[in-house]
C-alpha cells in the first residue's frame, strides 16, 4: 500500500526517512508507521507530520490518515549546586584536625593570608593555601560608582557575605540596600560577583562582612 507524507516537518531533517509504502500480512488489518523524530538543539516550534495511505485495488482504508506533532525538546537545567555545611568543608579540608582550635575554628587561619576559616569558606578558597589577593579586589571608580569584585561559594550555606561601607574608615555601615551586587563570571567552581555603589561625591571604602548564619558569628576583613 503506498503512503503520501505531508505536513510542516521535514523528512531525514525532522525525523528518520520513511519508506513511501508499506506491506499489510495476509490476514491483518492494519499496520504501524513508525515516525522517529531528530533530536537537535534549534527552536523550530510544533511540526507536524501526516501519513496518508492511498487508496487501491483490493482493499478498502478504514481510515486515509494519521498526524504527530513534533515539539521541541523542553530545556534541561542544571541541578542545584547541593549545599555544604561549613562543618562539612572543615572536615574535608582539616580531616581531624577539624576539631583542632588552631585549624578548625571559624577565626583560625591555618595557612596564615589574612583569611579566616570562615572567609575562606564564604568565598570558596584553598584554607590550606595562602591567598594572594585581598577579598574585594579590581577596587576602582566607574561611571559614578565605586566598583569592586569578590567570589562567592555558591555551595556555602552557612554563610552570608554582607557589603559594608565606610567614608572615613572608622564607622562601617551595611551597604546591602545601596550597593548592587550581579554575578558576571566564574572562577574555579565559583561564582565571581560584582559590586557597584553610588559615589555621591564623598569618598567610600568597602569590604566584606562575612557572618555564619547559624551561630550569629561574624568577622570582618
Amino acid at each position: 500500500m503506498a503512503l503520501d507524507l505531508s505536513g510542516s516537518a521535514t523528512s531525514a531533517q525532522d525525523f528518520e526517512p520513511v519508506a513511501d509504502q508499506i506491506t499489510i500480512p495476509a490476514g491483518a488489518t492494519e499496520a504501524t508507521v513508525a515516525i522517529k523524530a531528530n533530536a537537535d538543539s534549534e527552536v523550530e516550534g510544533e511540526e507536524s507530520v501526516t501519513v496518508t495511505a492511498l487508496q487501491g485495488d483490493g482493499f478498502t482504508l478504514a481510515s486515509a490518515s494519521a498526524s504527530i506533532l513534533i515539539e521541541d525538546a523542553t530545556a534541561v537545567t542544571e541541578p542545584p549546586v547541593a549545599g555544604v555545611s561549613i562543618d562539612d568543608w572543615k572536615w574535608t579540608h582539616f580531616g581531624a584536625y577539624a576539631a583542632h582550635p588552631l585549624y578548625g575554628a571559624d577565626g583560625g587561619d591555618p595557612d596564615h593570608d589574612g583569611l579566616s576559616n570562615l572567609y575562606e569558606y564564604a568565598m570558596g578558597s584553598d584554607p590550606m593555601r595562602k591567598t594572594g589577593e585581598a577579598p574585594l579586589r579590581g577596587v576602582r571608580a566607574e561611571a559614578g560608582n565605586l566598583v569592586a569584585f569578590y567570589t562567592r561559594n555558591p555551595a556555602a550555606v552557612d554563610a552570608r557575605i554582607v557589603i559594608e561601607a565606610s567614608a572615613d574608615l572608622r564607622a562601617w555601615q551595611d551597604a546591602e540596600g545601596a550597593a548592587g551586587q550581579e554575578v558576571v563570571g566564574e572562577e574555579g567552581g565559583n561564582e565571581l560577583i560584582k559590586v557597584s555603589l553610588p559615589l555621591d561625591g564623598a569618598h567610600r571604602f568597602l569590604r566584606l562582612g562575612v557572618s555564619r548564619v547559624a551561630a550569629a558569628t561574624s568577622t570582618e576583613a
